[in-house]
């Protein structure tokens, strides 16, 4: 067992070896629940690909496309799928 101390904040640091053990990174989001009167801590896989998924798309700053070039774009596709 390892014990974590809580902060003046209410905040518990996550020991090292256990970080390690689960990969967990700066930014990582658990679930926190309490069962038994037990404080339950789980990672959140799912909330945790959609931040990553939009951290990923915010570092490309993909360019605006307007609703026009997407009308262009579908028009020279069915041209094409008509040849």
């Amino acid at each position: 067992m390892i014990y974590a101390t809580v902060t003046t904040k209410g905040q518990i640091v996550i020991p090292e070896k256990i970080r390690k053990q689960l990969n967990i990174k700066p930014g990582v989001r658990v679930l926190v629940s309490i069962k038994n009167g037990q404080i339950n801590m789980q990672i959140d896989d799912y909330i945790n690909k959609i931040d990553s998924f939009r951290a990923k798309i915010k570092a490309k700053q993909l360019p605006k496309i307007s609703n026009d070039d997407i009308n262009k774009a579908k028009n020279n596709l069915w041209k094409l799928r008509n040849q």
